[in-house]
């Protein structure tokens, strides 16, 4: 850690870059904003340096964007966005992208659809350390719908993607997981608003989403045998029950929700002055951690997509202004 710390702060952005894939080739991997539902109860700092794992790689910021791409449990740089690896397009579902980005104590946990949180956190001004947790049972088979806090820590939902994919596997029995405790890994969560639904039975959670940051809405559908049934459902907390409401209502909400997400162009808090991206490329989150601002950003195509990675970037009077 020293030699890297001291070697990053160079001002050089050629040396920046070496440096960067060096310690992307040479450390190893570990095996859409929301607000907490409820009072998170007390917890010990997430980060205590004799607790939290090695990072995964080292990456300082600056006035120069820093290109990184989803490359299984891992990132990698790139020059550019259309530098990245040639993916061959495939439906978002099965595609690794970034499902959502939550803002945790004093760093961001950004959910990676089919693998699990990277976690992100500055350690000195613009210099930051990532790592990656993975669950390898359930993520590489399900869909990321969403990355959201609960309880004072990051969470994702899993759910069976139906209308582009066709496999006969069941919805997942085990659908939400969060971070462990000294950030040893991912552990399965129950969320109590979800409970009348369980995986385990034939239920799958298919749309889970706030218009407004408080009040919750989601669509659990019967994939059991038998006549299909729907419940939308509303909640202020999500441990507690949730009320069913008209179908109306949930589509009301839906259309607000949709407003603010559409293609990155309505993401509230994407500041001005990131760097343009090529045709066909988009920005579909964002957030801050100190002194640097992470974007997520991949290659559409339809309902496919094929690079994906993150932008980093120093924040500054003359960079990525709000």
């Amino acid at each position: 850690m020293p030699l890297f710390c001291g070697l990053l702060h160079h001002p050089n952005c050629f040396l920046r870059g070496i440096l960067l894939m060096f310690a992307l080739l040479n450390v190893c991997g570990c095996p859409k904003k929301t607000v907490p539902a409820d009072a998170p109860p007390p917890l010990p700092p997430p980060w205590e340096a004799d607790e939290r794992p090695r990072p995964l790689v080292l990456v300082q910021t600056g006035t120069a964007p820093v290109w990184t791409e989803f490359d299984g449990a891992n990132v990698r740089p790139v020059v550019s966005p259309e530098t990245a690896t040639l993916k061959p397009f495939e439906p978002w579902p099965l595609a690794e992208h970034a499902a959502g980005i939550v803002q945790w104590h004093d760093g961001l946990a950004i959910a990676v659809n089919r693998h699990g949180f990277l976690l992100i956190k500055e350690v000195e001004d613009g210099l930051l350390e990532l790592y990656f947790l993975e669950e390898s049972k359930f993520t590489p088979r399900y869909t990321m719908l969403k990355a959201f806090t609960f309880r004072g820590k990051p969470a994702f939902l899993l759910y069976r993607d139906d209308f582009f994919v066709e496999h006969g596997i069941p919805p997942p029995s085990i659908r939400v997981f969060t971070v462990k405790d000294g950030i040893t890994g991912l552990e399965p969560v129950e969320i109590p608003v979800f409970s009348g639904f369980p995986g385990a039975e034939g239920w799958d959670i298919e749309d889970f989403f706030t218009p407004d940051g408080g009040t919750w809405y989601f669509k659990a559908v019967w994939k059991g045998a038998g006549t299909g049934k729907i419940g939308y459902m509303r909640t202020e907390n999500l441990s507690v029950n949730g009320e069913e409401i008209p179908f109306g209502d949930y589509m009301r909400a839906a259309m607000r929700a949709a407003a603010n997400c559409e293609d990155g162009a309505g993401i509230p808090e994407l500041p001005r002055g990131l760097p343009p991206l090529p045709q066909d490329f988009v920005y579909t989150a964002y957030s801050q951690t100190g002194g640097a601002c992470v974007a997520a950003w991949e290659e559409r195509e339809s309902w496919n997509t094929g690079a994906a990675g993150l932008l980093f970037l120093q924040i500054n009077s003359g960079n990525a202004e709000p």
